[in-house]
């Protein structure tokens, strides 16, 4: 409705100024008005008062809001003192901000890829804390060498923090572990390994892939589609993680190239996001298609109950997001609070049910999560080398420009 201006809504049209209109006489005040009036704004004045007393928490993320809504009740409800509040932005614009002389507009950094959180400390924009969830003497950020060849074992089992396992024989280094950096300054929250999808209805489930070598197998060529290394992070993500792999395997980066080559040979085509993919294999465009598994199980419970996958049996490469602490954050206590919080049965259950991803602190409360939730929760994780990918992601995407995609 628009509004006269000076005039309140639903008062009627403003008077003509030509006619003059009576006075109407003033009416005394009802006994007892003034002193209802008085003890109401006294109320009010507490509530206002009450309100300015609890320290207002900006969290940066682009986690859903059924999370953050589910979040800030448990957590304002544990910490009536804070007052939790929200705010939307994407690694690159969160990340440049930070980095800007013009002030930060939030505290805490939650749901950011851990390689954006890496950036951010390495500029010395992150503030150190190590919550009681994290697991001592861990460390991400270490480069993969010729020495570190054995795959990483996580810290604990299905449903307790990432649901992943890894072969029985092998060694964990502190520089293998994706939990955390050596300085503290950012932890893994989240997770979620890279799967082969499919149509069950095209694709019999006995016959589809069962490792990554199955998908260079002919039955798939030309019918493969995966994100673009060069024009999506997950995609690129993806490459990067093959690349590193074959670095610890036998420090061969050509062997690592050579298979992303045969890949490109079963890859008809590559796409922009997930929903491309699900689309692909909905319309017959596809027969197989690889991306994140939290994103495979939305389409399935949402749209898409024909969907199937399998997780490789020898490993994969699994996408991490994570939790800093902005360094100068205004309440840094309630900021600490906040990532303790978050290794909460609470908060991991909403964060499973409400992404579908891994948590990496604390347990999902089972009993919560409806029937056929999920196809898989086990599965080994390929290591996450930030330092690597951080110094040599750029430069392999240009290579397998040029030496794959446009051969």
């Amino acid at each position: 409705m628009e509004r006269v201006p000076g005039a309140a809504v639903g008062a009627g049209p403003p008077p003509d100024p030509g006619v003059e209109r009576r006075a109407l006489p003033a009416r005394a005040p009802a006994p007892g008005a003034a002193r209802r009036g008085l003890a109401g704004l006294l109320v009010a004045t507490a509530l206002v008062g009450c309100g300015g007393d609890r320290a207002p928490l900006h969290v940066r993320t682009e986690l859903p809001p059924g999370l953050r809504d589910e979040l800030e009740a448990g957590f304002e409800a544990a910490h009536p003192d804070v007052d939790l509040r929200f705010s939307d932005g994407s690694d690159d614009r969160s990340l440049a901000e930070l980095r800007s002389e013009g002030g930060r507009s939030f505290d805490v950094w939650w749901g950011a890829s851990v390689l954006s959180l890496e950036r951010a400390a390495r500029d010395g924009l992150l503030q150190a804390y190590r919550p009681a969830w994290a697991s001592p003497g861990t460390t991400a950020a270490a480069p993969v060498t010729p020495t570190a060849v054995a795959p990483v074992t996580p810290t604990a089992t299905a449903r307790e923090t990432p649901a992943a396992t890894a072969p029985e024989d092998a060694a964990t280094t502190a520089s293998e572990d994706a939990a955390t950096t050596a300085s503290d300054a950012w932890h893994a929250v989240l997770r979620t390994p890279f799967v082969v999808a499919f149509d069950r209805t095209v694709v019999p489930i006995a016959e589809a892939p069962r490792d990554w070598i199955d998908v260079l197998h002919h039955a798939w060529y030309d019918g493969v589609r995966v994100m673009d290394p060069a024009g999506t992070k997950e995609g690129a993500y993806f490459a990067g993680a093959v690349l590193v792999e074959a670095l610890r395997d036998d420090d061969d980066l050509v062997r690592g190239f050579d298979w992303l080559a045969r890949l490109d040979e079963q890859v008809d085509l590559y796409v922009a996001g997930t929903d491309e993919l699900i689309g692909a294999l909905e319309r017959g465009d596809a027969l197989l298609a690889i991306l994140p598994m939290a994103d495979a199980e939305r389409a399935r419970a949402e749209r898409a109950p024909w969907l199937h996958y399998r997780v490789p049996s020898s490993g994969t490469p699994a996408l991490t997001l994570g939790v800093a602490i902005v360094q100068g954050a205004a309440h840094a206590d309630a900021a600490r609070a906040f990532v303790d919080y978050l290794g909460t049965t609470g908060a991991a259950t909403a964060a499973k049910l409400r992404t579908r991803w891994d948590p990496v602190a604390g347990s999902v409360d089972e009993s919560v999560l409806p029937p056929d939730f999920e196809l898989v929760d086990r599965w080994t994780a390929y290591p996450l080398a930030v330092d690597t990918l951080i110094a040599e992601l750029p430069g392999w995407i240009e290579r397998w420009e040029e030496e794959v995609r446009t051969r």
